[in-house]
């Protein structure tokens, strides 16, 4: 972040005199302790960072801190920060915009610690040793981004975001295993879960959330999908590198907005197309690289549709007719999964006699094949994963 204006505070230079300063503009006042904002005339001060770099006289902040704050928009507490007691934000709340705190000890976000924000469009807790949080913790709060990534979450309890307006909730890199049904405000319309060890979604916490429209749980342990049905106006599902090998498919049979699905990396054997035909999209995407697949339908009327099939043991005979189909129904890829068929340094299929709709029979062929991938996998020369949007599909030869 760049210095606006003419005051700046250093507290390190500590045989100055303290500094009077009255700007009418915009400006990032620097200060190591919370303690000292009360050395200053900090009325029209609208952007702060507090990062302790030495002990300071308290590491908790309320409400008295920042009574004397009428414009602030911007803050930053780094490194310093143990407790926040309940009403800190009472006055400020009103004209927050981004609260950051970051590399702190807060380790429980208790009741209402976050409540009365009504213009924060992002409250950013990453990386503050936090590990519970109490229910309706962010009562009264309009908050358009929550990030509470890099902390140590286990559990999200009850209620926790329950009463307040919270559009956008992000947990990732935490160690997540349970999601409380209830959990989530009716307002929501983002969750990212990715990086946790949440195992499965049937305890129903995505249910009565009308308004999501993305929802991602890669990188955790779930070995099946259901309870997702209610989730109607969801364009965005990602639950890839799992352990999944089963999916209820009627689950997304009325998820008429879904526009992108990502099953990479899980064990999926098979995965029919044909619960996808209400879909409202021209043309969705499925994202199945590094899976166990080793046949798919083409041919059941449904729309044609962006897939990534790269890194799966096909059936050498069925490819022969699934290449045909994607080509003849106009299906696409992307740039990197033909890439990959195309450069043969890893096995395309897999000879396994004739072409059946049951998975491969002889495992020892699969374990064989799954571990030349994993082989192989660091020396890709294109992100299979990541180059998904328009200007990387293209149709299939």
């Amino acid at each position: 972040m760049t210095v606006k204006a003419v005051c700046l505070i250093f507290f390190v230079f500590r045989l100055l005199k303290p500094i009077q300063c009255d700007c009418k503009e915009s400006y990032l006042v620097f200060c190591d302790c919370v303690s000292d904002l009360k050395n200053y005339k900090t009325a029209n001060w609208t952007e702060v960072a507090i990062d302790s770099k030495s002990s300071c006289s308290s590491s908790s902040v309320s409400g008295y801190n920042f009574d004397c704050f009428d414009e602030i928009k911007l803050l930053f507490i780094l490194n310093h920060v143990d407790n926040i007691k309940k009403g800190t934000f009472k006055t400020i709340g009103q004209t927050l915009k981004y609260l950051k705190f970051y590399g702190n000890n807060l380790h429980n976000i208790k009741i209402s610690t976050f409540s009365g924000f009504r213009k924060l469009s992002y409250l950013t807790l990453i990386n503050n040793n936090i590990e519970s949080i109490e229910s309706f913790a962010f009562k009264d709060s309009t908050i358009k981004n929550l990030d509470l990534s890099r902390n140590c979450l286990e559990v999200i309890p009850e209620n926790a975001f329950q009463d307040c307006e919270i559009t956008k909730i992000t947990i990732r890199n935490n160690k997540l295993s349970l999601i409380h049904e209830k959990a989530f405000n009716k307002h929501v319309e983002v969750l990212h879960f990715d990086y946790n060890n949440i195992e499965n979604i049937q305890s129903g916490f995505v249910s009565g959330l009308s308004r999501l429209k993305e929802l991602t749980l890669s990188h955790n342990k779930l070995a099946h999908i259901s309870g997702i049905m209610s989730l109607e106006n969801v364009n965005k599902l990602d639950f890839s590198f799992n352990c999944i090998n089963f999916i209820e498919m009627e689950e997304f049979e009325e998820l008429k907005e879904l526009t992108h699905l990502d099953l990479s990396g899980n064990k999926l054997e098979q995965f029919p197309l044909r619960y996808f035909k209400k879909i409202k999209a021209e043309r969705m995407t499925i994202l199945l690289s590094y899976n166990l697949l080793t046949n798919i339908k083409i041919r059941d009327n449904v729309k044609p549709m962006t897939l990534t099939l790269y890194g799966n043991p096909w059936n050498c005979k069925c490819w022969q007719n699934v290449a045909t189909h994607l080509i003849e129904d106009k299906f696409t890829t992307t740039k990197c999964d033909l890439e990959l068929f195309k450069a043969g340094h890893v096995p395309v299929c897999i000879d396994q006699g004739e072409c059946r709709s049951e998975p491969v029979q002889d495992r020892s062929t699969l374990r064989r094949f799954v571990k030349i991938l994993r082989e192989q996998m660091g020396q890709l020369g294109c992100d299979l994963f990541g180059q998904v949007g328009a200007k990387y599909v293209v149709s299939f030869i």
